[in-house]
């Protein structure tokens, strides 16, 4: 359980939210669509290697340097907390339940304390139909964003208002100077099944630094080089229901150095 001391000086520390949370960068929010918005579910899928933590990581610096609170469930203990431990006004927690049955209630418990901006309930399985309801009610009365990281294969949830998908696939280097450089991540997204289309943005995630992960546009890339298909408009009976939401495909290719075994594995 959380102090009361401690609850009084996280809520005095918490800053007005936004409608809309806001990355530290415009390219990722650009490519999110925008729609990382208080109160709101939000489902992160995509399996291993994936690039879903690190676009994640992009969000949670962002908000933090605004100075909003995060909290992160870690239900399989997976995450290096000390990677995360960054010098920003905002705070960040990494909660570990004991069980997994557990996650359900140290969400609620969280999020009734009005002290953090986004939770984070990494690596939890499918919740019943009543957990959820239950965990959207609060999360729109406290004005917090859930977000939902699961890998591919696990039932969806059916109160998520938006659902961002990832992808991964390995793209081959143009050149051999590219072959020298840090390993690259081109993020492509696009929203589906909703009348409203978000334009295909491309982006380089370059690990530049040690201690920073840069966002720099990306330049000669071959798939620049490929026909744009504009989306084709949507039937009637196939638009989005506003209960089920928006959902957000996101691919994610990295360069490897070895040009010769990743052209193998292309072709």
């Amino acid at each position: 359980m959380i102090s009361e001391k401690i609850r009084k000086k996280l809520y005095t520390t918490r800053p007005m939210d936004p409608r809309v949370h806001r990355s530290m960068s415009p390219i990722v929010d650009q490519l999110l669509g925008h729609s990382i918005t208080s109160g709101a579910m939000i489902e992160w899928t995509g399996n291993r290697s994936s690039g879903k933590t690190g676009v994640l990581w992009v969000l949670v610096e962002g908000l933090r340097a605004s100075g909003l609170n995060i909290a992160w469930i870690d239900t399989k203990s997976t995450l290096c907390a000390s990677d995360w431990d960054t010098q920003h006004r905002g705070r960040f927690w990494l909660i570990r339940p004991p069980k997994q049955r557990d996650v359900p209630f140290c969400a609620e418990l969280l999020m009734r304390t009005n002290s953090f901006s986004l939770l984070v309930i990494d690596g939890v399985h499918s919740l019943p139909m009543t957990r959820t309801q239950r965990l959207k009610r609060i999360a729109r009365q406290t004005n917090t964003t859930a977000i939902f990281v699961h890998s591919t294969g696990v039932k969806s949830l059916a109160d998520a208002q938006c659902r961002f998908r990832f992808q991964a696939f390995v793209k081959a280097p143009l050149d051999a100077l590219e072959q020298r450089g840090p390993c690259t991540w081109s993020i492509i997204g696009r929203r589906t099944q909703t009348a409203t289309a978000l334009h295909s943005a491309k982006l380089t995630l370059s690990d530049q630094h040690t201690d920073r992960l840069s966002l720099i546009p990306l330049a000669n890339d071959r798939l620049s080089r490929e026909k744009q298909t504009a989306p084709k408009p949507l039937k009637e009976d196939a638009k989005q229901s506003p209960t089920t939401g928006s959902v957000i495909e996101l691919k994610t290719s990295a360069s490897a150095s070895n040009a010769a075994k990743t052209k193998r594995q292309l072709s």
